[in-house]
């Protein structure tokens, strides 16, 4: 039998909506991470130009099935690149059937609300990395020699 190798790997892991079954682990200091979020962020700025035209196109023609077919894609465009973030089927987890899209009570979109509920995360981490550059190149203190 194989012997448990347990090291620091920076994960944290959360109960999303207080669910036990439904878990999102990551690390917040983590640099693929935020290189993947950043192009999520790339992509999406991109890919909103063609949504935008889309939903142009069908307010003009009152086309309730272009609507539906827009909301659609828009969530599986999402879906796929917050799977490319947190790992595939993440999206399943947190939002279930929910279209992404969909608003909150405080009408804001669900991958918005989700976002800003990690936000926290790693707002902490960031504020930690720069605490430790600024007490570090701070006036004064010595630095070693190498």
């Amino acid at each position: 039998m194989a012997e448990n190798l347990k090291f620091d790997s920076g994960d944290i892991s959360l109960a999303v909506q207080g669910d036990p079954s439904r878990i999102l682990t990551f690390n917040p200091k983590d640099f693929n991470l935020s290189k993947k979020f950043f192009e999520l962020v790339q992509s999406a700025e991109e890919k909103s130009k063609e949504f935008a035209r889309r939903a142009k196109e069908a307010d003009e023609s009152e086309d309730v099935s272009a609507k539906f077919e827009l909301l659609s894609d828009m969530d599986k465009f999402f879906r796929k690149e917050f799977d490319k973030l947190f790992g595939a089927g993440s999206a399943d987890m947190i939002f279930g059937s929910a279209n992404v899209i969909s608003q909150g009570k405080n009408g804001d979109f669900l991958l918005t609300n989700f976002l800003m509920a990690l936000y926290p995360y790693f707002e902490k981490e960031s504020k930690a990395k720069v605490q430790k550059i600024i007490a570090d190149h701070k006036p004064g203190k010595k630095k070693k020699n190498r």
